[in-house]
């Protein structure tokens, strides 16, 4: 299953990162354990990850995640369950076997969403990987070696396949080599295929992943147009999940403080430069409850979303 590690590396981990999750390193430590939690915290994480697999699972460790808690799964070193005080469960990172799966009503979605996907492959999944946030609900990736197929909230959002460096055409890594060349801070490295993202009634596109002096980023180029669908030059944000709580509040305060104006402003420039994409005419929103990403709106223009740093700078954008 090398695939899905790669897909999840490379596509959703960069999403969680990009967004801001916070770790247990930005919180000062405590005396919480598994030992001395409160029963009922357990419960409640228990009982958020059985309804969504049916399986009931036990815990390793335990510690303070600033005012909650956060849970290990036992066997499952890099698993998170957030939970707070009140016993509601905030946050889960996991991954599970298909087949140890209880909740049918569960299975069958995934199947059904495999099987459309997919139709001519009858192979069963393998793993099932789970991330739920209170805030967005629930995203799961599950897969085998033909692919892996993603959805948000029982909904399959796209799919995903292994290409070779090989079957992506030239132009479109030109595509993609000029927008990263374009986005500025960047030194490229090497460049990496990590696979081809098919979307319901779009065209496929290729992943392209680039390891640069400052970090990773990611480029999507849609098949046959060499459009650039997607810029995902992580390495630029402000990785907020590795600041401590005073250097984090200080740049979360920056970057409340542009206004929507500056940033169509500031976005319609980058985007015109890396991507050939043309806002004019478009709105701008800033997402409640992530301040760092704006949705920018046009009536019969596809919509595009965007996140900047702390400098007003835009590191990722993807036309939906």
């Amino acid at each position: 299953m090398n695939k899905i590690y790669k897909i999840i590396g490379s596509v959703a981990l960069a999403a969680m990162l990009v967004s801001g999750l916070p770790d247990a390193s930005a919180h000062a430590a405590s005396a919480v354990t598994i030992e001395n939690v409160d029963q009922a915290l357990i419960e409640a994480a228990q009982n958020k990850l059985k309804e969504i697999t049916g399986n009931t699972y036990s815990f390793s460790k335990a510690k303070a995640f600033g005012n909650d808690v956060e849970f290990e799964i036992e066997g499952q070193s890099y698993s998170q369950v957030i939970v707070d005080t009140e016993g509601t469960v905030n946050f889960i990172s996991a991954q599970f076997k298909y087949k140890d799966l209880q909740n049918e009503k569960f299975k069958k979605e995934l199947k059904d969403a495999w099987k459309k996907a997919f139709p001519k492959n009858n192979q069963e999944l393998d793993l099932v990987i789970v991330n739920y946030m209170g805030s967005e609900g629930l995203k799961v990736n599950a897969g085998n070696d033909a692919g892996t197929i993603f959805l948000k909230n029982g909904k399959l959002e796209y799919s995903t396949i292994d290409v070779k460096d090989k079957d992506v055409p030239q132009p479109a890594k030109a595509a993609a080599d000029a927008a990263l060349a374009k986005i500025g801070g960047l030194k490229k490295k090497a460049r990496s295929v990590s696979g081809m993202t098919i979307r319901p009634n779009q065209k496929p596109v290729y992943n392209l992943a680039y390891t640069t002096d400052k970090g990773n980023a990611w480029i999507d180029v849609e098949q046959g147009t060499n459009r650039i669908m997607t810029v995902n030059a992580l390495a630029l944000s402000d990785q907020l999940h590795k600041k401590d709580t005073k250097d984090r509040e200080a740049i979360e305060n920056k970057i409340k403080s542009y206004t929507v104006d500056q940033l169509l402003k500031t976005a319609a420039k980058q985007a015109k430069s890396i991507m050939s994409l043309n806002l004019s005419g478009y709105t701008a929103e800033k997402v409640e409850g992530n301040e760092d990403t704006v949705v920018f709106t046009k009536k019969g223009a596809p919509q595009v979303t965007g996140k900047f740093n702390s400098k007003g700078q835009f590191y990722y954008f993807e036309v939906m």
